[in-house]
Order: structure tokens, then C-alpha cells, then sequence
């Protein structure tokens, strides 16, 4: 018994002298950023807690967080999701929605921007607005996996609802509703 009382004696005072400087989320943070913590302010210099909503921070894959704070400067409302084969980021970004895929280990597997006809590409609208001249374009997802663009169009007309597939300058009609 006296052994125990002893041994706690020495756990206080040894927490007493030496205080532990970081907790685990702060150390977390700075292999994250690469930043040491500054004593001065209560978070890591330059770090935004609102880029990792949705899940506690040592969830998150580290090559993934670095890649995403590399990647998407101006990302807002930010929202990461765990599933049992890959992580995802939804966000938006300069007004597009825009869901970025990495697997476990924290590569980017692909990602997809939602928007309006005005982002889209001169050339693709061009292109499209040549051979559907009598349809208008609803959205846009653009998926990018490794280095190539798919778009996926969605176009509206009087009487039907089509989807168009634009892969290296090529299209095609993947979906069409009739209205």
C-alpha cells in the first residue's frame, strides 16, 4: 500500500515539474501543418479550425488534410465524412460545390465540381451549344480523375431532359427524358 501512495506521489510531482506543453490535438496540428505551436495564441499559426468540420481531427488522414489545405485556398464550409473506404470532402469554392475522393491512405482519387454555365469552358460550351442548339444548359458536374475532365451536362428543352457525356472532345448522350 505504501509502495502505491509513493509511486502517485512521484506521478504528481514529476506532472508538476515537467507539465506536458501539447496535447494530443495540438501535436496532431503540428504534424499536420508543420507549424509548432506558438504560445502566444491557442491555435497553430495560419491554421483555420472550419477546414475540418464533420469529423474530429485525428480521424482525418494526414496525407489527405495536406493535400486539401495545398489544394483548396479559399474553401468554405468545409465538411469531411469517413466511410469505410475513403474519405470525402464536400466544400465550396469560389461559389462551386465541389466534393473531393481520397482513399485510405490519403490520395486523391477524384474530385467533382457543380456548377452553371458560365464556368464551364469556352471550347465545351461551344461545342455543345453547336449541336443542341435548342436546348439551354442546366448544370455542370466536372469530374477529374488523375488528369483527365469529364463533363456532364445537363441540358433542358421544350419537350425533353437530356445529359450529355464530354470526355477529350468527345460527346455523347448518356440520359434523355422525355417531358
Amino acid at each position: 500500500m505504501k509502495k502505491f501512495i509513493a509511486a502517485g506521489i512521484i506521478v504528481c510531482l514529476a506532472a508538476a515539474i515537467f507539465p506536458i506543453s501539447a496535447n494530443s490535438q495540438e501535436l496532431y496540428m503540428t504534424l499536420l501543418t508543420g507549424h509548432v505551436r506558438d504560445k502566444e495564441k491557442s491555435i497553430t499559426p495560419g491554421f483555420d479550425k472550419s477546414l475540418f468540420s464533420g469529423l474530429p481531427l485525428n480521424e482525418i488522414n494526414i496525407k489527405a488534410a495536406r493535400n486539401f489545405i495545398k489544394s483548396f485556398n479559399d474553401a468554405e464550409d468545409v465538411y469531411w465524412i469517413k466511410l469505410p473506404d475513403c474519405i470525402i470532402v464536400r466544400f465550396t469554392e469560389k461559389g462551386i460545390k465541389t466534393r473531393v475522393d481520397y482513399d485510405k491512405k490519403g490520395n486523391r482519387i477524384c474530385s467533382m465540381r457543380s456548377y452553371h454555365e458560365s464556368e464551364l469552358p469556352e471550347e465545351i460550351k461551344t461545342q455543345i451549344k453547336m449541336v443542341f442548339s435548342d436546348l439551354t444548359i442546366a448544370w455542370i458536374n466536372e469530374i477529374t480523375k488523375d488528369d483527365s475532365k469529364i463533363y456532364l451536362v445537363q441540358m433542358h428543352g421544350k419537350n425533353c431532359i437530356k445529359t450529355i457525356r464530354v470526355i477529350g472532345g468527345k460527346m455523347e448522350t448518356v440520359e434523355e427524358y422525355l417531358k
